[in-house]
């Protein structure tokens, strides 16, 4: 049973057993897809229980109301200031703040393809090796007035209204039966049980909607530390503002100047946003 099919299995509480479906390894292509259409029909004849919307309980956001595209103007340019304290450096680039209050980034000049646009310094990530340490971490740090990292964590939204976990029962409902509704129910669960295992004295700093407000940075800006051998997430100062969009840039990790090297994939036009990949994902995901 893969681990989607396990996910769906738990949320709908069905038994999807997907091994007499499937043909033997050598058949031929068709035969599979063949499998694969009567895998999807075994599963949605055979989910005949509710949908787990009913016992939905959305995961609660930290206090205050989400920043205005004011406050994210100023938030952002502070950002900016502090990052250039810190090493990083970028050339060519403009981060805009929408009505809404999303930051992206744009050309600030005709860019040529294979120009170097950003240097993210080691410094001036933030590293960890554990996901709930760093997301337990996070809200504490983010409510110290002197943090060396106020600069950054002042422009990271205080809320993450549009991620599933968050939202309440009728808006999930549009989801039911889908690998997306199985995966944010999944999310939700896994969030309230990390929280659970965190040490009773950080459990006792940090509430359950302060964890799940670290675990959703995590979620939208979280990366695998680049330079790393071993698994570490990092969050990336300057790099978050990108929007995801494949085939506009790419990077490397360059030890000589111990830094995160971003750079043009093709020619941009002055004012035009450029984007960063985020890796491939489904439309689930």
């Amino acid at each position: 049973m893969s681990e989607l099919d396990a996910a769906i299995a738990r949320v709908y509480g069905l038994e999807i057993e997907t091994e007499p479906l499937l043909p033997p390894p050598d058949a031929t292509p068709e035969a599979f897809l063949r499998a694969a259409l009567e895998i999807g029909r075994a599963i949605g004849s055979r989910r005949s229980t509710p949908p787990v919307t009913a016992a939905w309980e959305p995961l609660p956001h930290r206090a205050g109301a989400p920043a205005s595209a004011e406050e994210r103007t100023r938030a952002v340019a502070r950002s900016l200031a502090w990052a250039g304290a810190r090493g990083v450096r970028w050339d060519g680039l403009d981060v805009r703040v929408d009505a809404a209050g999303g930051a992206a980034i744009h050309a600030a000049r005709a860019l040529a393809a294979g120009e170097e646009i950003l240097v993210l310094p080691r410094h001036a990530m933030i590293v960890k090796a554990d996901r709930d340490e760093l997301a337990a971490w996070l809200p504490l740090e983010a409510r110290d007035p002197s943090s060396p990292w106020r600069g950054y964590l002042d422009a990271v939204p205080p809320r993450f209204d549009e991620l599933p976990v968050f939202h309440d029962a009728a808006d999930l409902e549009a989801l039911a039966g889908t690998a997306a509704h199985a995966l944010a129910v999944e999310a939700n669960r896994d969030i309230r049980a990390s929280h659970a295992r965190l040490p009773p004295d950080v459990r006792a700093r940090v509430s359950l909607a302060d964890f799940a407000w670290g675990r959703a940075v995590l979620a939208s800006r979280g990366f695998h530390a680049p330079g790393s051998v071993e698994h570490a997430i990092a969050l990336l100062p300057v790099v978050d503002f990108f929007n995801h969009r494949p085939g506009d840039t790419t990077w490397c990790f360059d030890p000589a100047r111990g830094g995160f090297v971003i750079s043009t994939e093709r020619a941009f036009a002055a004012g035009e946003e450029i984007g960063f990949t985020y890796g491939d994902r489904s439309n689930a995901r």
